[in-house]
């Protein structure tokens, strides 16, 4: 009998929906500067609390794919991330809305006037 020699091919090929977990997390980081020479007069850094989501993939897959693979191929993927991107930037911009005093906003721009006419 012959012996059998080293194959390239699996023995058993197994395909697989991919599902998993994503954490969107971040700080923003808003900066004020005067309009002509560009000093620095404000600097705020919020960060934001992380946001996890579950996900679960429509294609099946005989490898591991990448996370780009996944987002780039299977549009169930795409969608979701996309959806909970909006649900993040939303409670980002709301945030910011919050921190941000009108009043101090109104110093900052005296600030910066001064800053421009001293010649930065």
């Amino acid at each position: 009998m012959g012996q059998l020699i080293k194959s390239k091919f699996p023995a058993v090929i197994s395909s697989e929906r991919v599902n998993g977990e994503i954490t969107l997390a971040g700080n923003l980081v808003i900066n004020a500067k005067s309009s002509q020479y560009g000093e620095l007069i404000w600097k705020k850094n919020i960060a934001l609390d992380p946001s996890s989501f579950s996900y679960a993939g429509s294609l099946t897959w005989t490898e591991i794919p990448t996370m780009a693979d996944e987002l780039i191929k299977d549009n169930l993927v795409y969608n979701t991330l996309s959806k909970e991107l909006e649900k993040f930037y939303l409670k980002a911009l709301n945030l910011v809305l919050q921190q941000i005093d009108p009043a101090e906003m109104k110093t900052v721009a005296d600030q910066a006037k001064r800053a421009d006419k001293k010649g930065g």
